[in-house]
């Protein structure tokens, strides 16, 4: 309100206090693996299926996919494989545009054909016998306790969606543009690293010192050891036999 009231003319507010924010403790780290997603999609309920597809793909929030307010079929052009969000339809006010492509898209046209011929006159993807629906808490419950799937919410979908992009090599300000992501501080929530992140990570930085390594020639009287000595060492083969690299002994440096 302080704010507001700066830029008004003449400004209502003379001078802005500083105001300590609070430390974020609520902030949730939820996501589902690949196989926890198949398992509590096929518990799911048919109504549920292509909602819970459409927020893993494509990182949507709940609000753009389901409702009376949410995606009908005449933003969805299976042929050019896209989907556009109205201005009115995003929680950031601002036309959004996603692409579809191979599985995902399949999905989509399958759903399509069964609009067609059980609820021709529905104009929503994701529908309830041929009605919006507004609520997916517990159906979604249902499903996770079905196959042992806890604490996780429809939400850690769209989690998931944006941490998979950023995992498949997509450019953060394409993933940003995207999930409808407008501001770094709140993408950065999303794109959660995992324990298998970590690993990764270990494992890529061992390839990279394995190719930095020197490799030594080895000669048949080295493996006599009559050519294993100090002077003809790299200095990571000193280091192996307990002298430090700062030791007074000298050695070559190639």
């Amino acid at each position: 309100m302080m704010v507001l009231g700066s830029h008004q003319t003449p400004p209502n507010v003379g001078r802005i206090p500083h105001f300590q924010k609070l430390a974020e403790h609520n902030v949730r780290e939820g996501f589902l693996e690949h196989d926890e997603f198949l398992s509590v999609r096929g518990a799911a309920p048919d109504h549920l299926k292509v909602a819970m597809t459409i927020g893993y793909c494509k990182g949507m929030r709940l609000r753009e996919i389901i409702s009376e307010r949410g995606l009908r079929w005449d933003q969805v052009n299976l042929d050019e494989g896209s989907i556009r969000l109205s201005s009115s339809q995003t929680k950031t006010k601002t036309l959004r545009v996603n692409y579809m492509a191979d599985d995902f898209l399949i999905m989509m046209r399958k759903a399509k054909e069964i609009q067609l011929r059980d609820y021709p006159s529905c104009l929503y993807v994701c529908h309830r016998k041929g009605q919006p629906f507004s609520n997916v808490i517990q159906a979604w419950k249902t499903a996770c306790k079905r196959v042992g799937v806890q604490g996780k919410t429809f939400h850690d979908l769209r989690r998931t969606g944006v941490r998979n992009q950023i995992r498949a090599g997509v450019p953060e300000t394409v993933a940003m543009k995207i999930s409808g992501h407008k501001t770094r501080s709140v993408f950065d929530q999303y794109n959660i690293t995992s324990e298998d992140d970590l690993r990764e990570a270990a494992k890529r930085l061992n390839r990279y010192i394995q190719e930095k390594k020197v490799t030594l020639s080895v000669t048949p009287e080295m493996v006599e050891g009559k050519g294993s000595t100090v002077e003809n060492l790299q200095p990571i083969e000193i280091w192996r036999r307990g002298r430090d690299l700062n030791s007074r002994m000298g050695y070559p440096i190639s």
